[in-house]
Parts: structure tokens; sequence; C-alpha cells
């Protein structure tokens, strides 16, 4: 299985901090839910789940703009109910870009091709699977 690595931002210095943020936002997003994809196909579950901005010194009113304007995210990675890895951010820039890419290397990838690796494995010899499973059980002594 092929999965595709996340895109560079291509963000240049003309930009001004709103284009950042939504470039940023935009690319996050969009490669979790091509991740959703791949992660069902393999029997995993990835979650994205949007965090509320916790700022004391803002009133509800300018909380809610915020939350609507620039969303927060929690994403997690999840096999067998439990969470391999996960990944939260309470701003955005270029640089957490670059933090979420190599999340996405470092730990996400490796769990995804390791259980598509086994996966494969499983299904072209099944016996050896169940061989190692066995034989992997601590003995009684």
């Amino acid at each position: 299985m092929i999965i595709e690595q996340p895109k560079d931002l291509d963000i240049c210095v003309d930009y001004d901090a709103e284009q950042q943020n939504f470039e940023t936002e935009v690319q996050i997003i969009s490669y979790a839910n091509y991740l959703k994809g791949v992660a069902e196909q393999l029997g995993m579950q990835l979650v994205v789940s949007q965090v509320s901005h916790d700022e004391p010194q803002l009133d509800d009113d300018d909380i809610r703009l915020l939350n609507t304007l620039l969303p927060l995210y929690h994403i997690a990675i999840y096999d067998d109910g439990d969470m391999l890895a996960e990944f939260s951010y309470e701003y955005y820039s270029k640089d957490l870009y670059s933090r979420f890419k190599a999340w996405v290397k470092n730990d996400i990838l490796y769990y995804m091709k390791s259980k598509a690796m086994f996966l494969e494995l499983w299904e072209k010899h099944p016996e050896r699977i169940e061989r190692i499973r066995w034989n992997s059980k601590p003995s009684k002594t």
C-alpha cells in the first residue's frame, strides 16, 4: 500500500498571517481526511476533534469567534481501541505545518505501513501468522 506524504506548503513572504493560517489549516485538515480513508482500509481509526481556544482574557463571544475563524484540532490514531499517537496544536504557522509533517512521517506512517505489511503477510501466509501467534505465547513452567 502506498500512502501519500503531506504536501509542502508554498508560503511566500508576501502572504500575510491570515493567509498563512488558512493555508496551514487547509493542508492539515485535508491530509487528515485523506489519512482517515487510509486508516479505514487498515481497520484503524483516525479521529479529528475540534478543541476550543482557552484564552482567559477573552469573553465567550470572542472565544466563539476564534473557534470559528481559527479552529484548533486534536488528531489521534487508534488501532484495536488503543491510541497509537496524537497531535494537537494551539496556533497556525508554517512551523506548525513542519511539526505536523514530522509527526505524520515519524508516527502515523510508521504505524500505518507496519499494519499494511502485517495485513499483506496475513493475506499471503495466514499459516505463518498463526504459527507465530501460537509460538509466542508464554510457556507454563
